[in-house]
């Protein structure tokens, strides 16, 4: 046969095909063989570790400053925090009590009131809602604002639907508005995170605002239908004692209605509203640990590259 036919035959032998598989190792693990690769004690890592020191670190460093350059693609947020004490058993505790014992005398005709630890807890509870939130979602048309891209995800947003009110309700419930209590000062705190410090501060303030609001308003309501109620039992009522005790009740209440009407922190007294934070005061992104966590990434991944990849080099060699 010709030349070009012994040459074909040359670089299809075994001696040439097995020469180019370990230069190939060399640079990269063949497929397969980790499998079949008995496991390394931990003590085993060590030698291959220190002799690929220098590339371990170098790698380690180039993945410290990537996470560091990469942080300053996460928007900056910021926390702003109100401190307020329920303010249902402060002015109203007297008339609550009062009230509460005047329909106790009257032998359970209107029912009883609520507790004043009932009205506390239903003052957070209504601070904690989702209602609160969808009222000053609507109020302010936060919708787009709440739910818009930032950092990648400007680059990532395929959305083509305007976002609705419920999805920013539930952004804002999970990710922005948070609700503490101390249960034995009763101190209720209110934080706002959120990546506009000013937006932040106001936010927070007006939501504890909203709070007293809805609150007073629903008193305001149910004030009035049980004066109502009161007139109606009072022309009903047959004893002097028991239309006695029905105008002390209405006597109370209407001290309830004055009080919710002429009081903006009828059910919270702020003791220390929000402030704007300070530009160095922000709650995150935290660079210097973000860049910690890819040095940690890089140290571990050329780190076993290494280790995998030198376990493939004595088979290859023993091979040639």
């Amino acid at each position: 046969m010709g030349p070009n036919n012994g040459s074909s035959e040359a670089s299809g032998s075994p001696e040439v095909r097995e020469g180019a598989r370990v230069a190939f190792n060399a640079y990269v693990i063949p497929t397969g063989v980790l499998g079949q690769l008995p496991a390394l004690e931990p003590n085993d890592y060590i030698p291959i570790v220190r002799a690929h020191w220098r590339a371990i670190s170098i790698w380690a460093t180039i993945g410290f400053f990537l996470a560091f350059a990469a942080s300053y693609l996460i928007p900056e947020s910021y926390r702003a925090h109100v401190v307020a004490v329920p303010a249902v058993g402060g002015a109203g505790d007297g008339l609550n009590r009062m009230l509460g014992t005047q329909l106790a005398g009257l032998g359970g005709l209107l029912g009883a009131l609520p507790s004043l630890e009932g009205a506390e807890a239903e003052a957070i509870a209504v601070l904690e809602s989702r209602a609160l939130l969808d009222r000053f979602i609507e109020s302010k048309g936060l919708e787009e604002k709440i739910l818009e891209p930032r950092g990648l995800g400007r680059f990532l947003n395929w959305r083509a639907q305007r976002p609705s009110r419920a999805q920013a309700v539930r952004y804002f419930d999970e990710k922005i508005r948070s609700v503490s209590e101390d249960r034995q000062s009763g101190i209720v705190t209110l934080t706002v995170h959120w990546y506009d410090r000013e937006e932040a501060a106001s936010w927070a303030n007006e939501l504890v605002a909203l709070a007293n609001t809805i609150i007073r308003e629903t008193t305001i309501r149910d004030t009035r239908r049980t004066l109502e109620y009161l007139e109606q039992a009072i022309a009903k009522a047959q004893s002097v004692e028991l239309r006695q005790s029905l105008y002390q009740v209405v006597q109370a209440q209407q001290r309830t209605l004055a009080l919710a009407e002429t009081r903006p922190e009828y059910a919270f007294r702020v003791i220390d509203p929000a402030v704007v934070p300070d530009p160095q005061d922000r709650a995150g992104p935290r660079r210097i640990v973000v860049a910690l966590l890819g040095f940690a990434l890089f140290l571990l991944a050329s780190s076993g590259y290494f280790i995998a990849r030198d376990r493939t080099l004595p088979s290859s060699r023993s091979a040639d």
